[in-house]
């Protein structure tokens, strides 16, 4: 098994560009999980929503924070929106709809997540481990129709 990391460098996150319906692109980069330092309990990364885009409707079972770096968008979350700045936070229930999130600017809209952790009862037992994007879902059920592909 390799050695897990303590120290995740820009350059060792995962990068992925995530298309939904039409209008929903935007890019997630992956820096702490537990692939790269063992992390069992939460995951922390990156979203990017260029001009005119948002994000998809999902939902998981596991909060969520978000921490506004750049830009200016607005987070839907229950169906309401919420707009936000460089500084702002955003929290998200374990189950509750969010994602159509979008950027108002003329600059990409950059914001730190992380999610909590959700109890995998499909394996031996339950185990509490990161929130992946697979467990994102629909309001009313069904799977979130992503769309994702790594980015080098």
């Amino acid at each position: 098994m390799a050695e897990k990391k303590v120290l995740v460098k820009k350059d060792e996150c995962s990068k992925f560009l995530l298309t939904g319906m039409p209008g929903e692109s935007w890019v997630g980069i992956s820096c702490i999980d537990e692939a790269k330092t063992g992390a069992r309990t939460f995951r922390m990364g990156l979203l990017e929503i260029e001009p005119g885009k948002k994000a998809g409707l999902h939902c998981h079972d596991c909060e969520e924070a978000m921490y506004v770096l750049e830009g200016k968008g607005a987070f839907e979350i229950d169906g309401k929106y919420y707009e936000a700045e460089p500084g702002d936070s955003v929290f998200v229930k374990s189950g509750e709809p969010h994602g159509r999130h979008k950027n108002l600017g003329d600059k990409t809209f950059r914001y730190i997540y992380v999610t909590g952790p959700v109890v995998n009862l499909y394996e031996a037992g339950p185990l509490i481990r990161p929130q992946v994007p697979e467990d994102n879902y629909l309001p009313g059920g069904g799977k979130a129709s992503v769309k994702v592909e790594e980015i080098k």
